[in-house]
Parts: C-alpha cells; structure tokens; sequence
C-alpha cells in the first residue's frame, strides 16, 4: 500500500510504544502516555506510514529451504493439526513448545518479533475470548513450508488490546506461513483481518 487515504492526518507516522509495538500519534509525533498500550494497532497501515514487505525481501527468506532440511508433506500436515489442537486447548504454553526459541515472527507490516513477544499475544487472546476456537480451512504443506488459513471464532468476555468487552461474538480469519525445521517453527509469516476484528469490538 502506498499513500494516504482521504482525510488521513499527515502527522500520523508510526513509533515505537512502550513494549516495542506499533503507536499511532496523532499530534506533535510523540507517543501519548495516555493512549493505553495496544498489541495490535487497529489503524491501516496506509495511514501509520507502515512499509510493506516488498517481494524481494519475502522472496530472499522464504526462499530458503532447501533439500537437506525439507519436511516431509504428511509431517507437516501432521504438525499442522497439532499446533491447531494446542490452539483449541488454549494452552500457550503446548502451543509455543512448537517453536524454535530463536524463531522470528514477521508481520504485515515488515516488523519482526520473537517467541516472547507471540506468546504474550496469544495470552492476550485467550484471556478477552476464553471460549475461542481455531477452525483451520485449508492447510498447505510443501518442502519445509507450511501454511493455514484458519478462523478464529469466540465472545468477547473480557478487554482486548485496549478495547472494552462485548459480550458479543466476533469471527475472524488469519492466514499464517510456518517454516518447519527439524520438528520446530523457526519462521511465521502473518495476516489477519484486524479490521474486521476491531469492528466486531465497536460497542
């Protein structure tokens, strides 16, 4: 995406908030200590300035399987329907003892985070839906790849990333690429539907 959508303030730039996330400020480009921490900015990415991932930086990492280390399609498949049933216990920790301790995490927006930083998202999500489900709708798997594009569907119980509680449903789809190396995640590239995602939020 490039450019500023129609009624965009020309002060918005992204900078970092207390836990290294993204913050939006909206005057004098200096974060507000009032602003509460988010761990997911609801804001386009158009109008926090953010720069895509260009296709040669996506090409150069996920290009880089090779034959030593491919994983065989009937593990990955495997390894996908355990990660899923480790969601649906809402076991972070099951669900991140399927990660490399060193794997990096790669969002839409080109910012990379580590192990840490995913599980305490995650908790964040179990803890505002603790009825939250994890429904895979297709699972693609080839050399040490693996991809899932699955819904996620629970009721807002409790304040979420800022955001009050509900007590309505919300349903949302996330797309994740998984690089399997020796039975652990060392790579995830992400996209979710943030913005459906907050709407559903809207009191």
């Amino acid at each position: 995406m490039s450019g500023r959508p129609p009624g965009g303030d020309a002060r918005d730039r992204r900078v970092p908030g207390p836990e290294g996330v993204v913050a939006l400020t909206q005057a004098g480009n200096v974060p507000d200590p009032a602003r509460p921490t988010r761990l997911f900015d609801p804001i386009p990415l158009s109008i926090t300035g953010a720069e895509p991932l260009r296709p040669s930086t996506l090409e150069k990492h996920m290009s880089s399987s090779n034959v030593e280390t491919r994983t065989s399609t009937a593990d990955l498949h495997q390894f996908a329907d355990e990660l899923i049933r480790q969601l649906n216990l809402r076991d972070t920790d099951g669900a991140f003892a399927l990660f490399a301790p060193d794997a990096r995490l790669y969002a839409a927006d080109g910012t990379t985070t580590g192990v840490e930083e995913n599980r305490a998202v995650v908790a964040s999500v179990f803890d505002a839906f603790p009825d939250i489900t994890f429904t895979p709708v297709r699972v693609v798997a080839e050399d040490d790849w693996l991809a899932i594009g699955f819904i996620w569907a629970g009721t807002s119980t409790r304040p979420f990333n800022g955001t009050p509680a509900t007590g309505r449903p919300i349903k949302v789809l996330e797309f994740r690429m998984f690089r399997v190396v020796d039975g652990k995640i060392t790579e995830a590239w992400g996209l979710i539907d943030l913005a459906t995602l907050f709407a559903q939020l809207q009191s």
